[in-house]
């Protein structure tokens, strides 16, 4: 298929064009916006973001992903005749965005826009404010800016710190990172190495354009080296590619690509927030 707005992005160490930015660096300050901060590196909101622009075209284009199930059956198979023959099952799921969990993202321009020019207009969606004190009863009125997202405490400064601390605890909503959004955020659930996700938002666009998997793993300019991991094509002991070795592969790039995508149409990145299992095996 044809993808308009998805496009392949090399792998680069600092950030041109397309090309996404992983240095160390820029992971360690990658949290902090000047006194504000943001629950994951910015790299995670530009992915996420990447992987939903994907998803709504694959919407539009009424894409359905398809796995396969080897199931036995009850007929012998004729190759060995002590064996049971086995079939491939399909498992579909249909690539749909919820738009509803996505009221504030303005979808219409995470489809079209880059992501630095959309950034810019919607980061306040994901920003955490810093902890200040209250000095005037005037200053509470500024919390409608915060979405609801503030509460109001009462502490006798003579108390020791630990103690005051200690009774925050008690005090604030038991919350962890579940991946629900909060009423002006979206949350980040879980950790997928960066490499990772840059490895098969590429793989699955070469996918989709039709690749097979020796076309795709010969663009290594498009996969990053991941720990214990593999650039290239896999090649036997004689030297020739190894087709099967190459499928494997390119078949576990694909199956993380599509349980992303669907994860991020559902609303999600990384880990589904309701632990939706895609694909589930009989």
């Amino acid at each position: 298929m044809n993808l308009t707005y998805s496009k392949l992005i090399r792998k680069q160490t600092e950030e041109r064009g397309r090309a996404i930015r992983t240095s160390r660096k820029h992971k360690t300050i990658g949290r902090t916006i000047g006194t504000e901060s943001l629950q994951k590196e910015i790299n995670y909101y530009r992915w996420w973001f990447l992987y939903l622009k994907l998803a709504l075209e694959l919407d539009a284009e009424g894409h359905t992903f398809t796995e396969y199930q080897q199931v036995k059956t009850k007929k012998r198979s004729k190759v060995d005749p002590q064996k049971f023959s086995v079939h491939k099952r399909p498992l579909r799921h249909k690539v749909k965005v919820d738009r509803m969990s996505y009221g504030e993202w303005d979808l219409d321009e995470v489809l079209t826009d880059k992501f630095d020019k959309w950034w810019k207009t919607h980061k306040h969606l994901f920003i955490e404010h810093e902890t200040v004190q209250i000095e005037s009863f005037e200053e509470i009125e500024k919390w409608r800016d915060f979405g609801g997202n503030t509460s109001l405490y009462r502490i006798d400064t003579r108390k020791p710190t630990n103690d005051i601390i200690n009774e925050l605890r008690q005090l604030l909503p038991k919350q962890s990172r579940t991946g629900n959004k909060t009423q002006e955020g979206y949350d980040i659930t879980g950790y997928m190495q960066d490499e990772i996700l840059f490895n098969v938002y590429n793989y699955m666009v070469m996918n989709l354009k039709g690749w097979n998997a020796t076309k795709i793993l010969e663009k290594e300019q498009y996969f990053k080296q991941v720990r214990n991991g593999q650039i290239g094509l896999s090649l036997d002991d004689r030297g020739n590619v190894d087709y099967q070795r190459n499928s494997e592969r390119t078949r576990e790039l694909r199956n993380k690509g599509h349980r992303l995508i669907l994860t991020v149409a559902d609303g999600y990145f990384i880990k589904h927030g309701k632990n939706k299992q895609f694909f589930a095996r009989k």
